[in-house]
């Protein structure tokens, strides 16, 4: 049986113990599966030096174009 394309999308990278950080669920989720994709998320100061000049408008294209670009070939998108 064939499974589903699966792609995980997490838009910002959670830091654990401040600073910037591999993205824990990305980085479990790509040494754990070869067959299910992980988009790299936005690290946390670069979105924060958005929010910060104010720049929401530029933060949210990023993350839309992000996700169309890394779940294009899924079917299903965690």
């Amino acid at each position: 049986r064939k499974g589903v394309r699966l792609s995980v999308f997490k838009p910002i990278a959670q830091p654990r113990t401040g600073g910037d950080a591999p993205d824990q669920t990305t980085t479990i989720v790509r040494a754990n599966s070869s067959t299910t994709t992980a988009a790299e998320p936005l690290k946390m100061s670069y979105v924060e030096g958005l929010l910060s000049s104010n720049q929401k408008d530029v933060l949210m294209e990023e993350i839309i174009a992000n996700y169309h670009a890394n779940t294009k070939d899924a079917e299903v998108v965690l």
